[in-house]
């Protein structure tokens, strides 16, 4: 059965078609770039320049998040569009499962390491005794607990519109972002949870916002190449060298925006952490080019 989809990629003109895709990712990657900033806002209003300054020694760890995602998630993207259009669906049912399960093994492993290796890598970041309980609260919730299904989220858009579904894509992304904003004033004031608040809060955001998807495929689970499938994983046909070569100049450009920012942060918190904070808020309006460079 074709997908219902199919009148746009063999139909429809190119131009129209090509903006018919780019226009909602790109409303999306701005929501959601937005809700990063929302999160720097409330967390400022508590008057704390340490919890601030924490928030931004937290945000590189927390990136290379989307850099895993954006490995699997347009890499897998391209796979599967070629394979459909060659009309090989199973081969795109392989690269969706490897790429959701490879995604999701690999963010696991991540978050454990950075749970245990966390005495190591905090200060590495420039957490000192001020910044550094923050740090651990906002890294456990965000990477430990959420880093599955913030991968997810965005590993999962990329698939999804794959087959043409920007929309749908674009309605999961925002959906993440705008139940942050509401979250993170009811946990950062309402429930006096601080700094640690807006970690949960991006973290349930993000496995909504993946909940939604897999509701979403679930529902298309006639038409969809998008499978979940353990039994479609493989590393045949040439599957990892595909999705990684095309992958992997994202994830290039994330790290290299990292190890950007990270050294950034360690030659700035020498001063204070004050500083570090005030850097913080500048670089989340510098991450709205960023975020719609990389898509």
């Amino acid at each position: 059965m074709k997908s219902d989809n199919t009148e746009l990629f063999e139909k429809t003109p190119v131009p129209k078609a090509v903006i018919s895709l780019v226009v909602p990712t790109i409303i999306s990657q701005i929501i959601f770039v937005l809700y990063n900033v929302a999160d720097t806002f409330f967390i400022g209003q508590l008057g704390d320049p340490n919890q601030v300054a924490a928030a931004t020694l937290a945000m590189p760890p927390f990136v290379l998040l989307t850099g895993i995602a954006n490995l699997f998630g347009i890499g897998g993207s391209s796979l599967i569009s070629r394979s459909l259009g060659l009309g090989d669906k199973k081969k795109a049912k392989h690269c969706a499962s490897f790429s959701i399960w490879s995604a999701t093994v690999i963010a696991l492993l991540y978050g454990i390491i950075m749970f245990a290796c966390q005495s190591v890598i905090y200060p590495i970041l420039g957490a000192d005794s001020n910044t550094y309980s923050y740090c651990n609260d906002y890294i456990f919730w965000t990477i430990t607990i959420g880093g599955v299904p913030t991968v997810l989220n965005a590993c999962l858009g990329h698939l999804v519109r794959s087959e043409g579904y920007s929309k749908q894509a674009s309605v999961g992304m925002a959906l993440g972002g705008i139940l942050n904003c509401i979250l993170d004033p009811v946990f950062i004031f309402g429930l006096n949870t601080e700094l640690a608040g807006a970690a949960i809060a991006t973290m349930l955001s993000n496995t909504v916002a993946t909940l939604y998807f897999i509701i979403l495929l679930y529902k298309k689970r006639k038409t969809t190449a998008i499978t979940f499938s353990p039994k479609y994983y493989t590393f045949k046909y040439k599957i990892p060298t595909e999705i990684l070569s095309v992958g992997l100049p994202s994830l290039l450009m994330i790290t290299l925006g990292i190890l950007s920012s990270w050294t950034a942060n360690k030659l700035v918190v020498a001063y204070s952490n004050q500083a570090v904070a005030g850097m913080g808020i500048a670089k989340k309006l510098d991450m709205i080019t960023f975020g719609i460079q990389t898509e």
